[in-house]
């Protein structure tokens, strides 16, 4: 007999390459490098493998709120979704050399990307998967569109998330402390991966 639950944690390389065969045995499978499902070849083989197994693929809120709502609109139309990641230096230093920006000297704030929510989950998998949850449960990833914003007066890493529509406006925004290990990620997300655990084998669920 199998494990009844599986978390993926080590990266989109990772998940593409070992996820499907987990669902196609039937295994639930929690995924928190969710960027890998922006791209549309990745996510359709994962659907079609939790089909072919009868289980469900998981993904966590993280880092981010607003996830109720966005499923809550359903086929209304338009829908506008906006949201804004802005973190402090010590996020994104890697990328500020990449661009010949010295980051211990940045002292002012740098808009290092604005686009779709896919090619933001792409283009930065330590630091865009709430980009791609926040698509999935909403409008789309092309639709959902991204700002990411390098802010050296940012207490924490904040997530503005702007949503539109015939059913009124959404305003959320959450400032949650970086991960003492890793400052590219925010302290709440293993305790959401711990949330979503513990909802998968609950009772009574509540949301959703």
């Amino acid at each position: 007999m199998g494990p009844s639950l599986v978390i993926e944690a080590a990266g989109q390389d990772a998940a593409r390459e070992n996820i499907p065969a987990l669902l196609e045995h039937g295994i639930d499978v929690l995924i928190t490098s969710v960027g890998a499902l922006a791209d549309n070849t990745t996510y359709a083989a994962m659907v079609n493998a939790a089909r072919k197994g009868q289980c469900r693929l998981i993904i966590p809120a993280g880092a981010v709120a607003s996830l109720d709502y966005l499923g809550a609109l359903g086929n209304i139309t338009p829908v506008s979704v906006v949201y804004e990641s802005r973190k402090p230096v010590a996020a994104w230093r890697e990328e500020l050399r990449a661009l010949g920006i010295d980051p211990d000297t940045l002292d002012e704030e740098v808009e290092l990307f604005a686009g779709s929510a896919n090619e933001a989950a792409l283009r930065y998998p330590k630091n865009l998967n709430v980009a791609a949850t926040l698509a999935l449960a909403g409008v789309g990833m092309e639709q959902t569109r991204v700002r990411v914003v390098v802010d050296p007066r940012a207490a924490g890493n904040q997530h503005r998330v702007t949503v539109q529509s015939a059913l009124g406006t959404l305003e959320t925004t959450l400032v949650n402390n970086p991960s003492p290990g890793n400052p590219k990620t925010s302290w709440i997300v293993s305790q959401s991966v711990i949330h979503a655990v513990r909802r998968q084998f609950a009772t009574v669920l509540i949301g959703g």
